[in-house]
């Protein structure tokens, strides 16, 4: 009778408790140094985490982190975000993100240098389902795949996943995913984060997302993507599309470029990874725009929204490249990788 008289309290209170913390940060921001201000900041935000966590209000907690997102102080949303994601109650945010975020895997059966590559066998099971599986053990998201036929969504239905077929006239895998993303949310509601997996990376680890979805909710970009360090001479490939990054810190940056061509001249070069991360208005807006001369050049979707004078973030994960499967011999290397790692 006394936890459940908790639970009740916590509930009730919860709302007063994500007031009084929005007020507490943006009344303490200038008025102490950082250190201070996070260590206050951190006594607060772990009590009221503490709380949540014991009584398991999922509900309460997405309530928090509305007051968090909303606060109208830019560095009081940075300290409080800071302060969620290093708390003690760490496991809580890996769950309050996993809430809000979805994965959607564009996949269509044609393909220019590898045809119906998304049913590719791999070892007993088709490319586009690997990735599928993937992305829903990285236990960080809801995970559906936005394909443009039949095929591809009876292969993910069948596996007990969502599908949802789109126009298979769509021009790119940025509309795929924004189509679907429109139809999943008149159910579902709206999502904090969108994430564009592509469909053709089937070893991809929740490393790698996680880090997308937190360089968008700490940097104020319009979208982000990932990449990772180049050690060898692959970035003379035509195929392997590098960024160049204005590095804010040692892993992380602006993304000034995007190009198959060798850049920047000289190095440092990285390997981009075919993953965006978006707010819902963002991806909006992005789909919204016209193809871009660059884009059309370079035959990369995202340089329409440099072009267009959006902000795209770049985090440097620093491993392997995950396998991408785009051309044959990608194919055979990613069924030895699970032949021999699998």
């Amino acid at each position: 009778m006394h936890n459940r008289r908790c639970a009740k309290h916590s509930s009730d209170c919860i709302e007063d408790y994500a007031n009084i913390l929005q007020i507490l940060a943006e009344k303490i921001v200038g008025q102490f140094r950082r250190k201070d201000v996070i260590l206050c900041s951190n006594y607060y935000l772990g009590f009221v985490f503490v709380a949540v966590a014991e009584f398991g209000r999922r509900s309460a907690l997405r309530s928090l982190w509305s007051k968090i997102r909303g606060s109208s102080s830019l560095l009081g949303r940075t300290i409080l975000f800071w302060v969620v994601k290093n708390s003690r109650c760490g496991m809580l945010w890996g769950s309050l993100m996993s809430n809000n975020t979805l994965i959607i895997i564009p996949a269509r059966l044609a393909s220019s240098r590898l045809d119906r590559k998304m049913l590719a066998d791999i070892a007993g099971e088709p490319l586009i389902l690997r990735t599928y599986r993937s992305a829903v053990s990285a236990e960080v998201a809801d995970v559906i795949v936005a394909c443009d036929g039949e095929e591809i969504a009876s292969v993910i239905r069948s596996a007990g996943g969502t599908a949802i077929i789109t126009d298979p006239h769509l021009p790119s895998g940025m509309d795929r995913v924004c189509a679907a993303y429109e139809e999943y949310q008149k159910i579902n509601g709206e999502y904090d984060c969108v994430v564009n997996l592509q469909g053709d990376l089937p070893f991809i680890t929740a490393e790698f997302i996680k880090a997308g979805i937190e360089g968008l909710c700490e940097f104020d970009y319009d979208m982000h993507t990932l990449a990772t360090p180049i050690t060898d001479d692959s970035y003379v490939k035509n195929q392997v599309v590098k960024p160049v990054i204005a590095f804010s810190s040692a892993n992380s940056g602006r993304a000034i470029y995007f190009s198959r061509s060798v850049v920047p001249v000289g190095g440092p070069y990285y390997h981009h990874v075919g993953i965006y991360y978006f707010r819902p208005c963002a991806l909006r807006k992005f789909v919204a725009l016209p193809p871009s001369p660059l884009e059309l050049s370079e035959k990369l979707e995202q340089l329409r929204a440099l072009e267009n004078a959006m902000t795209i973030g770049i985090t440097v994960v620093r491993k392997a490249m995950p396998i991408s499967v785009d051309v044959s011999e990608d194919l055979l290397r990613a069924r030895k990788y699970f032949a021999d790692n699998c």
